[in-house]
């Protein structure tokens, strides 16, 4: 059976990956509404590059346990140093990221 959990590789074939790495390095966060508003794809690229980056542990997730309940995401130390580093340093640095599982993700309150 083939695994489903990407490779480092996939975030340069994925669409949408590295607008949305932009867009948080930017704007520190955001929600799942913001990135479909501002980055310039189509949700289900947008949900499709979310749980790549997710299984690359390139970013985070965070359900609020308040209303609006809504899931924040962020960047990693992996995805900011990917966020910081010159084109050129980039596939070294993703051929060194290893896919994780996800487990549940932290909740927080507001």
């Amino acid at each position: 059976m083939t695994s489903s959990v990407p490779r480092a590789g996939t975030i340069k074939k994925a669409k949408g990956t590295f607008d949305i790495i932009s867009y948080l390095y930017r704007h520190q966060e955001a929600c799942i509404t913001e990135l479909i508003r501002n980055v310039d794809v189509c949700q289900k690229t947008i949900y499709r590059a979310i749980d790549i980056l997710l299984s690359l542990d390139l970013i985070s997730e965070e359900e609020m346990t308040t209303f609006p309940w809504r899931k924040i995401y962020t960047l990693t130390s992996k995805g900011q140093l990917l966020a910081e580093a010159p084109l050129y340093k980039s596939d070294s640095i993703l051929n060194s990221f290893r896919p994780i599982s996800r487990k549940n993700s932290p909740k927080r309150e507001f």
